[in-house]
């Protein structure tokens, strides 16, 4: 099994702005209208965009939001915890791994608009990510963890420790 330096090496992953490392891989070749997107978007999108995206023990994906819907896919290592801070104020752990009995999953998806962030709890995880419409980063909003604490109280610690 590749170990997480050979895979940021060999699919050319750089440090993300989030943590972690990645790189795009794909861009829709259709193009989605700015008035057919919801209130929000700034211009035309992508249908769609994802990468390879990495995180070694003791990285993590710091809580931010994104306009867009993001799937996450487990493609080796894990398992990853994925944090959702939901709209009704409450916090939702779905963890991306193999052991299906025990409740965890392949893959996830992240709703529009939903505060998040992840991190490994093994050595490494390397996922798919896909956002549509397609990702821009003028859709990409990192937290300020003292607003997410004044919102969500219940997981103060977690948000200062993936903040």
């Amino acid at each position: 099994m590749l170990r997480a330096a050979e895979w940021i090496a060999g699919l050319g992953l750089a440090p993300h702005p989030e943590g972690g490392h990645y790189r795009r891989v794909a861009t829709a070749a259709h193009t989605l209208a700015a008035a057919a997107l919801p209130a929000g978007f700034g211009g035309d999108r992508p249908g769609a965009t994802a990468i390879h995206y990495l995180l070694q023990r003791g990285e993590h994906s710091r809580w931010h939001r994104l306009k867009a819907e993001e799937w996450w896919l487990l493609q080796a290592g894990g398992p990853l915890d994925l944090h959702l801070l939901l709209a009704d104020g409450s916090h939702r752990l779905l963890r991306l791994g193999y052991a299906l009995a025990a409740g965890e999953t392949l893959h996830a998806v992240v709703p529009p608009g939903c505060w998040f962030a992840a991190e490994t709890v093994a050595e490494f995880a390397l996922l798919a990510c896909i956002v549509t419409p397609g990702f821009n980063f003028a859709d990409f909003e990192l937290a300020e963890p003292a607003s997410l604490r004044a919102s969500y109280p219940q997981v103060t610690e977690l948000i200062d420790h993936l903040g």
